[in-house]
């Protein structure tokens, strides 16, 4: 049988469905998980040697898997209602950023 576009898109589509968690994966990230809680003592004393700097970075390095990361948050100036805004001043970027902000504030509707 050779090998089409059509025989292509069947094989993808047995290989990775939604929704099939990946074995595999789950397997690793379970052994991983036991290694280290088997190890957190041991873990903590090694950190604990290090030198300040080295102990700051590599906390800060474990906490992008613990802590959730925050994204930017920008300040727009509010003005008050005797002055417009003119939006031919705001780059691309800051209209989308306007943009979305309205929408997640519901202001727009279904515009």
């Amino acid at each position: 049988m050779p090998f089409t576009s059509e025989t292509a898109a069947k094989a993808g589509r047995k290989s990775s469905r939604k929704g099939v968690p990946n074995k595999t994966t789950k397997a690793i990230r379970q052994y991983f998980q036991e290694l280290l809680t088997e190890n957190l003592d041991q873990l903590k004393e090694d950190i604990a040697m290090l030198a300040p700097e080295n102990r700051i970075r590599v906390l800060l390095e474990l906490s992008r898997y613990v802590v959730p990361r925050l994204n930017a948050v920008h300040y727009i100036e509010e003005k008050n209602d005797s002055q417009n805004l003119d939006l031919s001043e705001l780059t691309d970027e800051e209209l989308e950023m306007l943009y979305k902000v309205m929408q997640r504030q519901e202001l727009l509707g279904s515009f």
